[in-house]
């Protein structure tokens, strides 16, 4: 059985470990598409990237051609040019075992891509995946975590270099020295014209009411903000009452007026599970986050410094929580505290007040906006031709994906 012939192949391979030339591992990789493959070498092309399987997200997508994305992919959804992608996408969602391409059929300078944005908890005990079946089938992981191959974190593309510095990762920043691009002058303009919008106490716009546990945690303590904190939260979505057009325009237009925003996951205790809860809908949109489910730690290692505010530090006391929210209503220098991290080096977008030069790297109107980054950091490899420079498998997705995890987060 294939699987089985490449398990047995990668059991005495770490997952760092690099696969050899097709030559002496055509289980895995086909060797004679070499030779095609080199001769698209003298007409410069951009990488495809195909996804395998359609995704409710990606519709009509196209990459920015800047420096950000990489100069650009081509996108594709059609099986038949698998031969000449340089990379094929499996979203975690829509991956059956049972529909995947024969790996021995693989292109030498192919890259197979796991992609997934949902956190352990869910991908276990929702999606109920063990991910053991495809031990030695992917090539690389594309998530949010910082030991993704390829990060596929919830931020804007154009704050990847940002990000990486955050992260550890220096050396795959495009430029190496990070400079200031906001003096103290330009941020007390910024933040003045800000304030000149905020009108409302907290927003929390939601979907997952209950469908998984920490979706009904949650919504218990927003509950007893209200009640026994005596506090307002807007509460927008499938959850609440009230409603939001679903373009990016429309939606920060609307959640940058409140001076609080629920950046509440899912889930609890996930090893760096920040989504665009954190990203976009609170830093993108100029508003403060409260944080509640990945501990303050996980969070204080990839956010700003002095960014948000998390439940963590009030013992999870939603009185001494909603207290503090309304002694920074009443105090705008104690509040703009949360945004002098605009000063920092580096550039992270913030909505209507810095945005990327490049018209192309310019968020969109989808929601699912922050999907791009994940794509424009893969499309860079490829340009970059990692997927033709080594060969790298990993031998124990289970692992990769689960073993560094919390066992909280995982209950």
């Amino acid at each position: 059985m294939v699987f089985a012939t490449i398990t047995k192949l990668m059991e005495t391979h770490s997952p760092s470990t690099p696969i050899l030339p097709p030559s002496t591992t055509t289980p895995v990789f086909n060797e004679t598409t070499q030779t095609a493959a080199n001769k698209d070498q003298s007409s410069p092309r951009k990488p495809k990237i195909l996804l395998w399987k359609p995704t409710p997200h990606v519709q009509g997508w196209t990459l920015p051609s800047s420096e950000m994305c990489g100069f650009g992919c081509e996108i594709t959804r059609n099986r038949s040019e698998i031969e000449s992608s340089d990379a094929v996408i499996f979203y975690m969602i829509t991956t059956d075992f049972d529909d995947l391409p024969d790996p021995r059929k693989r292109q030498w300078d192919q890259a197979f891509v796991w992609w997934c944005h949902e956190s352990p908890a869910t991908v276990n005990n929702f999606w109920h995946q063990s991910l053991r079946e495809y031990n030695g089938y992917f090539n690389w992981t594309m998530h949010y975590r910082k030991d993704s191959n390829i990060t596929a974190a919830f931020i804007p593309h154009t704050a990847r270099d940002w990000y990486f510095d955050r992260i550890g990762r220096k050396t795959e920043k495009l430029i190496k020295k990070l400079k200031r691009t906001t003096s103290k002058t330009k941020f007390e303009e910024m933040f003045e014209e800000l304030m000149k919008v905020k009108k409302n106490p907290a927003a929390w716009v939601v979907s997952d009411c209950h469908f998984v546990k920490g979706a009904t945690i949650r919504r218990r303590f927003v509950t007893l903000m209200k009640n026994l904190g005596k506090y307002s939260v807007d509460i927008f979505g499938s959850c609440g009452n009230k409603k939001l057009n679903r373009t990016n325009s429309a939606m920060y237009d609307v959640l940058r007026t409140y001076k609080f925003y629920l950046a509440f996951e899912n889930t609890q205790f996930c090893r760096e599970y920040l989504t665009e809860k954190f990203w976009y809908n609170s830093l993108y949109a100029g508003v403060v986050p409260i944080v509640w489910g990945p501990t303050k730690a996980t969070v204080q290692d990839l956010a700003p410094p002095n960014s948000f505010i998390h439940v963590e530090d009030f013992g999870y006391d939603v009185t001494k929580l909603t207290n503090f929210l309304k002694y920074l209503e009443r105090n705008d220098e104690a509040y703009k505290e949360y945004f002098k991290w605009w000063m920092m080096p580096g550039f992270y977008p913030i909505y209507k007040l810095r945005e990327a030069e490049d018209p192309e790297d310019r968020d969109g109107e989808s929601v699912f906006q922050f999907e791009v980054n994940g794509f424009c950091h893969l499309c860079k490899m490829l340009h970059e031709k990692r997927h033709k420079n080594s060969h790298w498998a990993v031998s124990d997705l289970h692992q990769a994906f689960y073993g560094p995890e919390d066992l909280r987060c995982l209950n």
